[in-house]
C-alpha cells in the first residue's frame, strides 16, 4: 500500500499503487474520504494534460451522482482514465434518463481511449426507478465505440423498470472492441451483461478487419471475454415486471466474443428469458465453463463453440445464493473439477488461482482456490494538489 496520509475531499493524489488481484485493488482507495481524486502520473502538463497515463476517481458518492457519466476532459489515444471505488445510487428526479457511467465519443466529441472501471458499487435504486424514462431507457456502465476498456471487481445493480426493458448492467456496443468485463457481481438487473444489441447503427471503424467473417456487415462488438462474473437474480418485483429477467449474459452481433466461467444465477426460471444468450449471424462466441439454471439460448442464427456448461445449478451449491454469493459449497462436486482448462483463464471470481484440484471448476468461483500473491509493485511518489 501506499502511504497512509489524510487527503481532504477536494485532493488530487498524483500517486497509486496499481495491484493486480481483486482483493488489493479493492483496498487500495480505502483511505480516502469522500469525493477524493486519484490521478497517475506522468503530467508533464499538469492534470489535463494529453499524456496523462490513468487517471482515478476515488471515493464514496453517496446519492445520485451521475445522470449521465461524467466525461473526463481531453481524452487522447494515450490516455487510461479509470474510475475506482466509486458509489452511484440513482434515487433519480422525474423524467430523467439515467445511465450512470457513460462513455459516448460520438455525442461528446471524445477521442479514443482506454478505460478502466473497477472497485464501484453503481445502482439504480427503488426510489429512482419509478422516474426512468423512454422505455426504461437506462444502464450501469454504457460504452459506445470503445476499444480495451476493462471493467472489473464492481457491484452493479437494480437495473430494471416495472415497464420497459433496461440495457444492462455493463453493456458495450456500437463497434466496441476487446473489451475486458470481469470478477463483478451483477444483482437483479433485467439483463447483465452485454457485448452488442443491433445489427445497424454507427459504429466505429477500424483500420483492420475486427471481423473477416462478416463481411462487409454491420458488427456491434468485435472480441473481448466476460469472464468470472456473478450474476444473480431474486428480487420478486424484478420478476414480476413487463420483461422479468431477460438475459444474465447477452451477446448480440458480436463475433469472436468469449462468455467463460461465469456463474448465473435465477430465483425465479418462469420469469427468466435466458442465462446466456447469443444472436444474430455475425455473433461466433466460445461459451465454456459457465456455471447456470437457465437456457444457453442460441437465437437467430448466431453460431458459438461450447464446452464444459453446467445448466442444471442447484441452490444448494452455493454458499448464499440469496444475498448473491455464488461462491460454491463443498457439496457441488458437480462442479468442482469438472471444467474443460482455458488457457487464458488462470484466476477465479476472488483472484485465486485456477485450478485448485486435478482441473478447474465450472463457473467463477475456483472452489479452495489458492489467494492470489502479487510478485512485483510499481511505485510513484506522491503529490499533493488542492482544488479551489
Amino acid at each position: 500500500m501506499y502511504n497512509e496520509q489524510a487527503i481532504s475531499s477536494n485532493s488530487l493524489l498524483k500517486s497509486m499503487l496499481d495491484w493486480k488481484a481483486r482483493q488489493y485493488v479493492c483496498m487500495s482507495a480505502k483511505t480516502l474520504v469522500s469525493n477524493a481524486l486519484i490521478v497517475a502520473g506522468p503530467f508533464p502538463g499538469g492534470v489535463d494534460d494529453p499524456y496523462i497515463s490513468r487517471l482515478w476517481i476515488a471515493g464514496e458518492l453517496a446519492r445520485s451522482i451521475f445522470a449521465e457519466s461524467r466525461a473526463l476532459p481531453g481524452a487522447r489515444p494515450t490516455h487510461r482514465p479509470n474510475r475506482h471505488r466509486l458509489h452511484g445510487r440513482g434515487a433519480g428526479k422525474r423524467g430523467e434518463q439515467r445511465r450512470f457511467w457513460r462513455y459516448d465519443p460520438r455525442r461528446r466529441r471524445l477521442l479514443y481511449g482506454r478505460w478502466v472501471v473497477a472497485c464501484s458499487h453503481v445502482e439504480l435504486t427503488a426510489a429512482g426507478r419509478p422516474h426512468i424514462r423512454n422505455n426504461c431507457y437506462t444502464c450501469g456502465v454504457d460504452a459506445h465505440q470503445s476499444r480495451g476498456w476493462v471493467v472489473r471487481d464492481n457491484v452493479v445493480e437494480g437495473f430494471w423498470c416495472a415497464n420497459g426493458l433496461s440495457e444492462h448492467g455493463i453493456h458495450f456496443w456500437t463497434g466496441s472492441r476487446d473489451t475486458v468485463v470481469e470478477r463483478n457481481l451483477l444483482r437483479d438487473n433485467a439483463r447483465g451483461v452485454g457485448f452488442g444489441l443491433v445489427v445497424d447503427g454507427n459504429g466505429r471503424i477500424y483500420a483492420d478487419d475486427g471481423c473477416p467473417a462478416a463481411g462487409d456487415d454491420y458488427v456491434d462488438h468485435y472480441g473481448g471475454v466476460i469472464r468470472n462474473n456473478f450474476v444473480v437474480a431474486f428480487d420478486g418485483e424484478l420478476f414480476s415486471s413487463e420483461f422479468g429477467f431477460d438475459c444474465g449474459i447477452c451477446l448480440w452481433n458480436a463475433c469472436d466474443a468469449g462468455a467463460l466461467h461465469n456463474t448465473v444465477y435465477t430465483f425465479d426460471t418462469a420469469n427468466t428469458f435466458s442465462a446466456i444468450a447469443w444472436r444474430f449471424p455475425n455473433t461466433q462466441a466460445e461459451i465454456a465453463n459457465n456455471l447456470v439454471n437457465d437456457a444457453l439460448f442460441e437465437r437467430d442464427g448466431a453460431g458459438a463453440t461450447q464446452a464444459g456448461n453446467l445448466a442444471n445449478a442447484q441452490p444448494s451449491w452455493f454458499v448464499d445464493a440469496a444475498s448473491g454469493d455464488l461462491h460454491l459449497a463443498a457439496v457441488a462436486t458437480a462442479a468442482i473439477d469438472q471444467a474443460v482448462s482455458i488457457d487464458e483463464v488462470t484466476g477465479d471470481y476472488d483472484g485465486d488461482l485456477r485450478p485448485a484440484g486435478p482441473a478447474p471448476d465450472v463457473g467463477a468461483d475456483e472452489y479452495g482456490g489458492t489467494p492470489f500473491e502479487p510478485t512485483s509493485f510499481v511505485y510513484m511518489p506522491a503529490v499533493f494538489v488542492e482544488l479551489n
